[in-house]
């Protein structure tokens, strides 16, 4: 068993996906959309899971994640800048 940062945080939030799109859903909508216009472009800095930018309603979305590992679990797109010689997953 790898005891490595990667497979500590697949374990950690193993099974907590839905969960988490659906508290997503309900900040997004009922908080932070009304900063956000449907015409507006947006860029998550620290993207994460990319569970914001998912769920926020914007023209043009953008995700920003850097670090030395990352999980792809943006569901329209993700744009992934690394640390440079960070391995690629």
């Amino acid at each position: 068993m790898s005891h490595g940062p990667q497979s500590i945080y697949a374990r950690r939030f193993a099974g907590t996906e839905a969960q988490r799109d659906k508290v997503w859903q309900i900040l997004t909508r009922n908080y932070f959309q009304r900063w956000v216009r449907p015409t507006d472009a947006v860029l998550d800095v620290g993207a994460g899971y990319c569970a914001f930018i998912n769920n926020i309603q914007a023209a043009q979305k953008f995700a920003l994640l850097l670090a030395i590992f990352w999980f792809v679990l943006g569901k329209q797109f993700l744009i992934v800048a690394r640390k440079p010689n960070a391995p690629t997953p």
